[in-house]
């Protein structure tokens, strides 16, 4: 074969491009610290890197519903904190006033400032984070508490706050302002039923589904207050039916005492009840209009159950018994003022538990990230000192078919005259 010039000029440029061709893709790869720059590098590894990358966007949202979980949970546990110190002053202040020592004006003066005191308290309720207010469920764009004289309204919703963590769990991270004892959510169906009696003690809460397909009643799923956790609540067994026509009286378990309305239901009626009996941190609320509860009111406080009196019930009567200089009522106004302190305190314990488990979270999906951060880079990360080497080889390589190249090229006409 016949070897010409412009045969050896169009292979000098040909490898020379090669050998720049494959420095740019080391020099590529040694800038982005990446051996796996496209799906074609390492198509072998192209399924396992999609999942990690998946994993890793997954767990970042998860980081930030902690994140979030822990802010939330530290202002609930800040104003409580507040809160737990007002009534130990407000505890202080009875002492005080039960002293005979005190003179009428005395005790007026403490009862202004209790007065003012409800007013910091109400503040407390409306703490809000990032203009959302904690104590408000999840209709928490405005404050939900407000006076109006010596009545305190709540506007809120009893709806819990809830983020999506590891496994797809969901857990509540707010604590609920106040209570109603119960909630009924239709499922599925127009006629309502109705709550007509809630269990004698406080601690008996949890949620159940109610379904009736026109000839028996079910109570399924069932789960403690978090939604999420299975709860052996109500037992068909322990169903009165015939006791009082229309309703279900549950005779034994956990929700003794409970009685439901269910003279309304046909088939396939289908309801979320809510039992919870546990005041909220500012206590227990009673609606007197739709979306609108009494937390507090002056005119029917003497016939609302001591088991459902909370801060603002106590501090509201602590004012009265004040203004009226009866001491025998201060002096049992302290054992009142710490009752609802313990409220808050058991409310307070709740948050902290909840708050550990969010750290102890935080501190996993660190470690998670760390070691599905250390199969990408092994994935698709770069061997830095082989690539250095390997640069410098073919820098010198390029290098030298340069130089070879142009000495090739010195060849021209002049050299077929002599």
């Amino acid at each position: 074969m016949r070897v010409t010039n412009s045969m050896i000029s169009r292979n000098s440029v040909a490898n020379m491009q090669n050998s720049l061709s494959r420095l740019a893709g080391t020099q590529e790869q040694l800038s982005t610290s990446r051996s796996m720059l496209r799906l074609s590098d390492k198509p072998e590894n192209v399924s396992r890197l999609q999942a990690v990358k998946g994993s890793l966007s997954y767990l970042e949202q998860y980081k930030k519903n902690v994140d979030d979980g822990i802010s939330y949970m530290e202002l609930t546990d800040s104003s409580m904190q507040t809160l737990n110190n007002i009534l130990e002053q407000a505890a202080e202040m009875a002492v005080q006033g039960a002293n005979e020592t005190y003179s009428s004006d005395d005790r007026k003066t403490l009862a202004e400032q209790i007065d003012k005191m409800i007013d910091e308290v109400l503040d407390l309720a409306n703490s809000s984070l990032g203009g959302k207010y904690i104590y408000a469920g999840t209709d928490n764009i405005t404050a939900a508490f407000k006076r109006d004289g010596d009545r305190i309204i709540y506007t809120g919703n009893f709806d819990g706050i809830n983020r999506e963590v590891l496994s797809g769990d969901s857990y509540r991270i707010d604590s609920p302002g106040v209570t109603t004892g119960y909630q009924i959510d239709v499922l599925n169906g127009t006629n309502m039923v109705d709550v007509t009696q809630r269990p004698n003690t406080l601690g008996n809460t949890g949620i159940f589904t109610l379904n009736y397909d026109g000839v028996n009643y079910s109570f399924d799923p069932q789960t403690t207050l978090d939604g999420v956790t299975p709860a052996s609540l109500i037992d068909p067994a322990t169903i009165d039916t015939t006791t009082v026509p229309g309703t279900l009286i549950v005779t034994g378990g956990d929700l003794v005492g409970l009685r439901i309305d269910v003279s309304g239901m046909i088939a396939g009626d289908e309801f979320k009840i809510t039992i919870n009996n546990k005041l909220g941190v500012f206590g227990h609320a009673e609606e007197t209009a739709p979306g609108e509860y009494d937390v507090y009111n002056a005119t029917t406080a003497a016939t609302k159950d001591p088991a459902d009196m909370g801060v603002f019930d106590m501090l509201f009567k602590f004012r009265d018994n004040l203004m009226n200089d009866d001491t025998a009522a201060i002096d049992a106004s302290i054992d009142e003022i710490n009752k609802a302190n313990n409220q808050v305190l058991e409310r307070r314990t709740g948050v902290g538990a909840r708050y550990n488990h969010f750290e102890a979270l935080q501190d996993q999906m660190n470690d998670i990230e760390t070691k599905l951060t250390d199969n990408q880079d092994k994935l698709e990360g770069a061997d830095m000192y082989k690539l250095s080497i390997n640069y410098s080889e073919q820098q010198t390589t390029y290098q030298a078919s340069l130089a070879s190249s142009a000495d090739i090229m010195k060849i021209s006409l002049l050299n077929f005259l002599d």
